[in-house]
């Protein structure tokens, strides 16, 4: 797993200067048909959303994307999904089609696109103003993409503020009954991460587990991280998580049960 501090730096440098723009004004078409146009004369605003075909966390973007769509409906913005070079397109598709989403589909030929935004992750949402001009950044964040994402699509539309963006990427923390008791707080995590992991919507099942646990190393905790690579068809770290909340709790039902089944 890559630590916190590490993963933010990382963030930090992918991001391109706000003033930079998108030289390209088209990509070849993911079909083969005629180039996508990256931003059309009717387009206030573009999106970009460079993903790769069957990868966990861009499937998870792409859902995102589609509740993005739902709330921006009749906005004049242009969907763009970028995958990269040898990307199958019937899997960029149905990964599309799986999500709701609707994007045209484009190649990014040798990366060029992606590497002059000095991007270094996938997936990410690029969101471009008026003459391509970068607006906004976001990667893939396991809560609130949707959130974040829409207010800097508004914001490239001239419907909100820095201060909105500002207010969307770090909202005030309202108190809720037990964050005094880091327990009551961590297990509000591992409500949520049942919740995905029942959806299997894996990749935020785990954040949510990992939350938990950074907040307070519980065997439930330790257990849904099991149960969750378990679903993944991950026996070896599915049973060293069931080890862990072993350790914490010999008694626990969920990972005796789950080591059981995962030998």
């Amino acid at each position: 797993m890559i630590p916190l501090t590490m993963l933010a730096a990382l963030l930090a440098t992918a991001a391109p200067a706000a003033d930079a723009a998108v030289a390209a004004t088209a990509l070849p078409a993911l079909d083969g048909g005629g180039p996508e146009e990256l931003q059309p004369r009717d387009a206030r605003a573009s999106v970009l959303v460079f993903f790769r075909p069957d990868h966990e966390r861009s499937q998870a973007m792409l859902a995102d994307v589609a509740r993005c769509q739902q709330r921006l409906a009749g906005k004049p913005v242009r969907w763009v999904g970028v995958v990269p070079d040898g990307a199958a397109p019937a899997s960029a598709r149905a990964d599309v089609d799986r999500a709701g989403a609707r994007l045209v589909l484009a190649v990014d030929r040798g990366d060029a696109v992606y590497g002059a935004l000095g991007l270094r992750m996938h997936p990410v949402v690029v969101v471009l103003g008026r003459g391509r001009t970068v607006a906004g950044v976001e990667p893939f964040h396991a809560v609130d993409a949707c959130d974040l994402v829409t207010v800097r699509i508004r914001r490239a539309l001239g419907e909100a503020t820095d201060a909105d963006v500002a207010h969307a990427a770090a909202p005030e923390r309202s108190a809720l009954p037990g964050d005094g008791d880091q327990t009551l707080v961590a297990r509000r995590n591992l409500h949520l991460g049942e919740k995905l992991l029942a959806a299997r919507s894996y990749a935020k099942a785990h954040d949510q587990a990992r939350r938990a646990l950074a907040v307070a190393p519980i065997a439930d905790a330790w257990a849904l991280e099991g149960e969750i690579f378990a679903a993944e068809g991950k026996c070896p770290d599915a049973r060293r998580a069931f080890e862990a909340a072993l350790a914490l709790d010999p008694r626990h039902a969920r990972a005796a049960a789950g080591r059981g089944r995962c030998p």
